[in-house]
């Protein structure tokens, strides 16, 4: 499957926002990893905060792209006489008249 140029960059984008996040938290909340000891809190702590970071984005995306999407109209069974109801009648084509 493969991704828009657009949607890649996008997903570049909310990946790094969410590695640094996670890296700032770390610095933030352990410091600098000055021995080995210290390095594997530092780095758990980056990973879980990069992916609490990446599931809210991922609810933020879809948060907003539902209020962005438009409404979408059923679709008209298929007979020989056309279809069962005109669009006058449609409240899919009403709002557009």
């Amino acid at each position: 499957m493969s991704f828009h140029p657009m949607e890649q960059r996008h997903t570049a984008v909310g990946v790094a926002l969410a590695v640094l996040g996670g890296i700032a938290r770390a610095l933030w909340g352990i410091g600098i990893p000055t021995d080995p000891i210290r390095l594997r809190p530092f780095t758990g702590e980056v990973v879980v905060t990069s992916m609490a970071l990446a599931w809210w984005q991922l609810v933020g995306y879809v948060i907003l792209s539902l209020e962005r999407e438009p409404r979408m109209c059923p679709a008209q069974p298929i007979s020989d006489t056309g279809p069962i109801l005109p669009p006058p009648y449609n409240s899919c084509f009403a709002a557009e008249s």
